[in-house]
Order: C-alpha cells, then structure tokens, then sequence
C-alpha cells in the first residue's frame, strides 16, 4: 500500500500542482544532437572525476582493501544496518527534491491556457521520471553483465551500484532543474553542494554497509549522471504545442493528437 501511494504521489502531484505555479519566461534550451550532449555530459566532473577515482583504486588493487576497512570500523554509519537503512533514507531525500524541482521550474507556454501550461509541467515530470528509471533499467542490465559478486556474498549483483547511480540520476535532474530558478550562483553552489554530499553519503554507506566495493559505487555514479542527464536533456524540450492541436468552429470542436518520428 505505501508503494502504491509513493508511486500516486510521484505521477499525479507534478500534474495537479502545475497549474496553481506561476509561469515565468526561461531561455528556450539549445538544440544539440544526442552526440553533442554526450560529449557534453562527458566532460562533465561529475562523470569523469568518480571514474577517474574508481580507476586508481582498481590498478592500486584497493577496493578489497577499502572495504574491509569500512566494514571493519564504520566510521560514519556505526553499523551495517544503519548504512542500509541511510543509503534508503538518503536515496529517498534526493528523489523527492528532484520531483519538487520540477514543479518549481519556470515554463513559458505558447498559450495561456492552463490546459497547455499543465502539459508541459506534466512533461516535465515524466521525462525526470523516465531518466531516473531508465538508469536503474541500464544499471541492473549492466550489473547482469558483469556479473560481480558482492562483497557480502549475498549474490552477483554488485557492480555497478543501483544505489549510486539513482542518487546520481536525482542529484543531476535536480541541479539541471535549479539552473532555471533563478538563484543567485551562491544559493546554487551551496545547493548543489548538498546534494552531491547526500549522494556521496549514499555511495559510502553501500561500501560501509559492505553491499559494494568503492568501485561499484564510483562507476554507479559515473553511469547515473551520464544516462539520466542525457535522457534529461533530451525529454525536457516537451512542447505541448508540437503535440496536440484544437479546433474551434460552428459546428463544435475537435482536438488532434500528433507524433512526428
């Protein structure tokens, strides 16, 4: 029942709140090819920083050595079940600011119908919702693949880390999200500052909680960042004037829906 709600809450409440937010002109996102963003994404820190840490860790033959040590000492999180239990907590906090931001990001609608404005609230949150999920999709694919076994043994599941890249896919919508609102770069530093702390938190309490190796969660959050902000970057740019058309005249009226492949 409470996952039942959970999911009501994340698909109905971007849609009715949109049309009791205050639309404000934002610059119209600039059209780059799904090539462009990548690279884009790419040169982003916060790709290739953790990949670059989880790469000197794998050829210093470190990431045994670390999580034992974690395990051993929990030095944050005290026990294993509170790891667990504050990667849930932590993963939790980072997903609802990234759906609250969505409501608060400004939209200049073609029309001033609230019918229109609420379309493209409601694209919005779909398509930070299907960048979030398309990265925990492509994140157990590619735990499949590689087959790892956890540092727990519990099964072969371990890299890269499911956790990490949600946090990371949250993290990103959410910042994304903030550089429409307006604040001052300080407001959005310290912001952001948060956020990645929080993710950071999560990835550590996987090792700490010894579910992960430090590299599963590095790459996870290497790989949370480049999918969810390309998928972003590209479902956003909802225009609801593209899809759906209505006409008015003597005899009635009558709305036409349209997909363009």
């Amino acid at each position: 029942m409470i996952q039942k709600m959970r999911l009501l809450y994340l698909f109905l409440i971007p849609f009715i709140a949109s049309c009791a937010i205050k639309k404000a002109n934002r610059n119209p996102a600039s059209k780059l090819t799904l090539k462009e963003k990548l690279i884009k994404n790419i040169k982003s820190a916060h790709f290739w920083a953790p990949l670059g840490l989880a790469s000197l860790i794998h050829l210093s033959k470190s990431d045994d050595k670390i999580s034992e040590w974690a395990y051993e000492h929990k030095p944050i999180y005290g026990t294993r079940e509170n790891a667990m239990e504050k990667s849930d907590e932590l993963n939790t906090i980072l997903e609802a600011q990234m759906y609250s931001s969505v409501l608060l990001i400004p939209y200049m609608a073609k029309s001033d119908s609230p019918l229109y404005y609420s379309f493209a609230k409601a694209g919005s949150g779909l398509a930070a919702y299907l960048a979030f999920k398309q990265t925990r999709d492509v994140t157990y694919y590619a735990k499949v693949a590689a087959n790892r076994e956890r540092p727990n043994s519990a099964d072969r599941l371990s890299f890269p880390s499911g956790h990490s890249s949600a946090a990371s896919a949250a993290r990103t919508v959410t910042s994304k999200n903030l550089e429409l609102l307006g604040f001052s770069p300080t407001t959005e530093l310290v912001w952001n500052g948060v956020n990645t702390t929080l993710a950071a938190g999560t990835l550590w309490a996987r090792v700490e909680s010894k579910w992960h190796y430090p590299v599963d969660t590095l790459v996870g959050y290497s790989l949370g960042q480049l999918i969810s902000s390309t998928i972003y970057d590209s479902l956003s740019e909802f225009d609801p004037n593209s899809f759906f058309s209505f006409m008015f005249d003597k005899d009635g009226a009558s709305a036409n829906y349209k997909i363009t492949f």
